[in-house]
């Protein structure tokens, strides 16, 4: 199985793959998994995000860096200077297509 992984959203409007399947939106949240690969050396691994296959990668927006720690492992999170995934035009959410 899996060991120690968490999840980060990013809070901010992105177009989906699909309409989501809760709301029939097509805007949503980026996100993304955090596998511990080793803890001790604080290697991970990137994922998409493990609850909804059409939600935006927040792989796309975000950089992580690790390093050990005297209590474990440090993680830095920071916005690509140069996404690839953008911010949704005109949408302020909820929005269920690209004219809104």
């Amino acid at each position: 199985g899996v060991g120690l992984h968490f999840g980060i959203q990013v809070n901010d409007w992105y177009w989906r793959s699909n309409a989501n399947p809760y709301t029939g939106q097509w805007s949503d949240n980026a996100g993304m998994e955090v596998i511990i690969k080793n803890a001790s050396t604080c290697d991970f691994e990137l994922t998409t995000s493990w609850g909804d296959s059409g939600a935006p990668d927040a792989r796309d927006v975000l950089d992580l860096t690790s390093k050990p720690t005297s209590g474990g492992c440090s993680f830095t999170v920071t916005r690509k200077a140069t996404p690839s995934l953008h911010i949704t035009k005109g949408c302020a959410g909820p929005c269920k297509n690209s004219n809104e």
